[in-house]
């Protein structure tokens, strides 16, 4: 009887393992991420990302040391807050690019004539246009995307008031969708316009990234440098122009500054740096690809958005840069002044800009705050990834170096 009882004590004990063994495998295989196409919408409103909620973004921070007294505005005439905030976020004037097309909420107040101007660094962009009644701020939250915020400019002649920043809801209207990779993001457009910067319909929208054929981007924008062999859309708006562009490609490629077509004194420069504005070009899709992640990952969904990503920052789908150029402002000191240097003594921010953006054929957004902050798994994949693709550069960083920032100072007169 003993031994019948060990038996069947055995034979119970063999059953309870069983059972934990089919309930962990259920628990498993409940956990697993279901497959999805990167096209498909994610709930961005879910109390999973609670995009509503608290931010990390480099705008709640200054607003929180406004808060305590630690810095201040001053109203400046003409360009308001725009100097002071440029300033306190530490974006320098010289990343100022021109956009002549109705592409904003206050699309009224743009045209040929009175551009809309944007200066970014690797975290946040600020939009300005003479008249407006607010600055516009895109700041990046590395788990939760693109933040809104107007920032209200002082009427002329009164006293600096207290500065408040907004959020800014409506701007995901247009910022979260297939060209955004369904999450708040970014998102760059060239097209033909008109003689008043309206887009005229006629097929030549392009979502440009760093992958577009020069050919198709900077349609309704202004761009300044030097090279004598890229064909862009850029400076030109209305029939006629473009019918010129088409015989002449040279025509308006090259532009030192842009007193001939518009009076600019009324912004802190002359200029809309091409280097810049293809610098900004692949941080947009960059950062789209980061927050589609994240979102994935709290969703317990997945695409191919990781290799995606991995691909992106190893710059393998880059459009070759048919010639050498040159900006027209201090941009590309500036940029490469922020230089992260690893181990080895290379500098991940040097430029090309001969055959390709950046020398080394690797984003240095892989060494940015919104990198570091991927999920450990998430980053442990992609970092092995860019290891086996970019050996000669990726084989002297660390996945969990921070990115190192030199404070600047924004300078009114870059040039």
């Amino acid at each position: 009887m003993a031994g019948s009882f060990r038996t069947s004590n055995l034979f119970v004990r063999c059953q309870f393992v069983a059972m934990i063994v089919v309930a962990k495998s259920s628990f498993c295989l409940a956990e697993q991420s279901k497959p999805i196409d990167i096209t498909d919408s994610i709930e961005f409103k879910s109390s999973r990302i609670d995009y509503n909620g608290p931010t990390t973004d480099v705008v709640s921070t200054l607003k929180r040391r406004m808060e305590r007294g630690e810095i201040s505005f001053t109203n400046r005439g003409r360009s308001g807050y725009l100097i002071d905030l440029l300033r306190a976020l530490e974006i320098s004037v010289s990343s100022q690019t021109l956009v002549f097309s109705k592409t904003s909420l206050q699309q009224e107040f743009i045209n040929p004539k009175n551009p809309r101007a944007l200066y970014f660094n690797d975290e946040v962009a600020v939009g300005f246009i003479p008249g407006s009644p607010v600055l516009e701020i895109a700041a990046h939250d590395p788990k939760k995307g693109a933040i809104f915020y107007t920032l209200a400019q002082p009427e002329s002649g009164t006293p600096t008031v207290k500065v408040t920043f907004q959020r800014e809801d409506r701007c995901i209207e247009c910022h979260c969708s297939n060209a955004t990779l369904g999450v708040p993001g970014y998102m760059l457009r060239s097209f033909r316009v008109d003689a008043d910067g309206e887009r005229e319909l006629d097929g030549t929208k392009s979502e440009v990234t760093h992958a577009t054929p020069f050919e198709k981007r900077w349609g309704g924008w202004y761009v300044t440098g030097r090279t004598n062999t890229i064909k862009h859309m850029g400076n030109l708006f209305g029939e006629d122009e473009f019918a010129r562009h088409e015989t002449e490609s040279s025509f308006r490629g090259t532009l030192t500054d842009l007193r001939a077509l518009v009076d600019l004194n009324q912004y802190p420069t002359q200029h809309s740096d091409m280097v810049a504005l293809m610098v900004f070009e692949h941080q947009a899709e960059y950062y789209n690809l980061v927050t589609r992640i994240h979102y994935e990952h709290q969703m317990n969904v997945h695409s191919d958005a990781e290799e995606r990503l991995a691909r992106y920052a190893m710059m393998e789908d880059e459009a070759p840069l048919p010639g050498h150029v040159v900006g027209s402002t201090q941009y590309t000191c500036w940029y490469q002044s922020l230089c992260s240097t690893d181990r080895s003594g290379n500098e991940i921010r040097r430029l090309n800009l001969k055959t390709r953006l950046f020398e080394h054929r690797l984003s240095p957004m892989v060494k940015s705050r919104s990198f570091q902050c991927l999920p450990p798994d998430v980053k442990a994949r992609l970092w092995k990834r860019i290891q086996a693709g970019r050996a000669d550069i990726a084989g002297q960083l660390s996945p969990a170096e921070p990115g190192h920032r030199t404070t600047q100072t924004t300078q009114a007169n870059p040039n």
